[in-house]
């Protein structure tokens, strides 16, 4: 058996900062909300 991550750290690092701060705000309000529907 072998695991391994889904992605590569470094592409969530800039994929972070090409949406910027706000881009990552409303993505973690999005998924709260999505939270709390389920």
């Amino acid at each position: 058996m072998k695991h391994d991550f889904p992605c590569d750290p470094t592409s969530l690092v800039k994929w972070r900062k090409r949406i910027g701060s706000e881009g990552v705000e409303k993505f973690l309000e999005e998924t709260i909300l999505l939270l709390r529907s389920i």
